[in-house]
């Protein structure tokens, strides 16, 4: 029989079946047996081997559970003892590499720093690149989904009803619907009007292709050329399922579940995170650039001058004071840079 190391372990006793603890000391000789100490014997600990036992991993310098064949359960804080007395590989490499991470300042400072690494790599790589994939697989039927209601959610805590004419309504609705005829896109645009005091002079492209025009854009806009220079932006913005793939990022592990396991059910519940991130969020850089792409490219087509959304775009940043895109409404915020953004569309 192979001899191990021999020691007395000093801890607390828990008969089986019963709450009571009792002070205690068990002996583990050469061989692996366990006895009670001479001064334990009264609390009729049981006799058994080591490998009998379940023993529990060591976690920094938490105490240790012994638990007997009977069910009864010896606890001790004497770590090393124990780990002296465990029958050989009982212990196992991988607890031994955590104990032994768990011991020093400096190994558990470069644990954490390597898991923060991992999870700001997996958040501003992962999860972006993922939600992209995951949108752009979706049928154009989710994207409808999610984007249902979500106006009427607007409707009750951030958005007025417009105060523009019915006239005027549909004619910037018949200009819409002549922009995007030349889209070939798959969704089906529609055009809304409301208006915000807090908002002011902005737009909004909603997943299903719903675009939110307020009436503080309309009132400052020279043209309706403007508009729709603006409404080509939006139009970006939902070919490419900006609105869907910002939803995906802030569900976090939901992309991944909806990635791996293909439940689109899962992505149809990401609706509630639209309303917030149209009125708190902004896009990224990648995202504002695509929809630039797609601004000049449609426009050009249609034969729309690019330079109108230059010109509509100077005049946001001068109504709402600002020399940098801090503070700009949706589609002049964040990055790139205003002024590399206007330089795209002018002459």
């Amino acid at each position: 029989m192979t001899t191990q190391a021999s020691a007395v372990l000093k801890g607390i006793y828990y008969p089986a079946g019963s709450s009571r603890a009792e002070p205690a000391e068990i002996m583990v000789d050469t061989y692996g047996l366990i006895h009670p100490a001479v001064s334990s014997k009264h609390l009729g600990i049981p006799r058994c081997g080591m490998t009998e036992m379940k023993i529990s991993t060591r976690v920094g310098s938490t105490p240790r559970q012994l638990r007997f064949p009977d069910g009864s359960l010896f606890e001790t804080e004497d770590n090393d003892a124990v780990d002296q007395v465990l029958p050989p590989g009982g212990s196992g490499w991988f607890e031994g590499v955590i104990h032994k991470l768990e011991s020093k300042a400096r190994h558990v400072l470069i644990s954490a720093a390597v898991i923060f690494g991992f999870i700001y790599l997996f958040m501003v790589y992962v999860v972006p690149d993922a939600s992209r994939r995951v949108a752009m697989s979706l049928p154009p039927s989710v994207a409808v989904s999610v984007g249902e209601g979500t106006l009427d959610l607007l409707d009750d805590f951030a958005f007025d009803p417009s105060r523009l004419s019915a006239e005027r309504k549909a004619e910037l609705r018949q200009q819409l619907q002549e922009l995007a005829a030349a889209s070939g896109s798959e969704f089906t645009y529609r055009l809304e009007f409301r208006s915000s005091p807090e908002i002011g002079a902005n737009a909004f492209a909603l997943p299903d292709g719903t675009l939110v025009l307020m009436d503080g854009l309309e009132e400052l806009a020279e043209n309706d050329q403007q508009i729709m220079a603006v409404m080509s932006h939006e139009i970006g913005h939902v070919v490419h399922r900006h609105g869907l793939r910002q939803a995906l990022q802030r569900s976090g592990l939901s992309v991944m579940l909806i990635l791996v396991t293909g439940d689109i059910v899962s992505a149809t519940n990401l609706a509630a995170a639209i309303p917030a991130f149209l009125l708190e969020s902004h896009y990224s850089r990648e995202m504002e650039t695509e929809a630039d792409d797609y601004a000049l490219q449609h426009m050009q087509k249609v034969g729309l001058e690019p330079v109108h959304f230059a010109n509509i775009m100077r005049l946001l940043a001068a109504s709402h004071g600002q020399d940098d895109e801090d503070g700009m409404p949706g589609f002049l915020s964040t990055h790139p840079m205003m002024e590399e953004r206007i330089e795209r569309f002018e002459p």
